[in-house]
């Protein structure tokens, strides 16, 4: 059986969730998750500079981070346990400033979620051990790296904590401004 990429959109311009091109046989699975020449068709001009990946335990919250300088575009994956990501839409002019999305990523439902330049990205591990990654269309420039607070009211992300014991932040995201602040002193990226 064989799955072809297709992507959804969602409310929020410019974030898509791509479904994989996946062939599934009676060894298993083939799955891909990106193609250039598929992406370009589409109009998605990605040039990846940056492949990271994440294990993280249950419950550990990271984000929402962007780079306010440098931004990056980034396509994110769970290829073990599961993830909720969620983006934030940070640009300026946009009739949809400070409004989010988020999805779950799993390798059950091969979803992937390209997050654009001029949004904060996120996540929360639902499993233990789960593994996240991604690829960047930037290089990380640490000095340009910053964080709004994952859990600011103003932004208002509705997070599933019912299906965790209790949140898990490095010190960096307990310490990351609010979205009210970064508005106030950057109006956007």
């Amino acid at each position: 059986m064989v799955n072809p990429f297709s992507f959804d959109s969602i409310p929020i311009e410019g974030l898509i969730i791509t479904n994989y091109f996946v062939a599934t046989d009676n060894r298993g699975f083939y799955a891909k998750s990106y193609s250039e020449k598929i992406f370009k068709e589409l109009g998605f001009n990605v040039i990846i500079k940056e492949i990271s990946h994440i294990t993280s335990h249950k419950g550990v919250v990271r984000g929402l981070h962007f780079q306010r300088e440098n931004p990056q575009a980034k396509m994110f994956r769970c290829v073990c346990g599961r993830i909720f990501a969620v983006a934030v839409d940070l640009r300026k002019g946009s009739e949809t400033i400070g409004k989010w999305f988020g999805v779950e990523l799993s390798p059950e439902n091969r979803k992937g979620f390209l997050v654009p330049k001029g949004f904060a990205a996120g996540n929360i591990s639902l499993e233990e051990n789960s593994v996240l990654v991604y690829e960047s269309t930037e290089n990380y420039y640490p000095e340009f790296d910053m964080g709004i607070a994952w859990d600011d009211p103003d932004v208002g992300i509705e997070w599933p904590l019912g299906q965790i014991s209790s949140v898990i932040l490095s010190d960096k995201d307990k310490n990351s401004m609010s979205y009210r602040e970064f508005i106030q002193q950057y109006g956007g990226v």
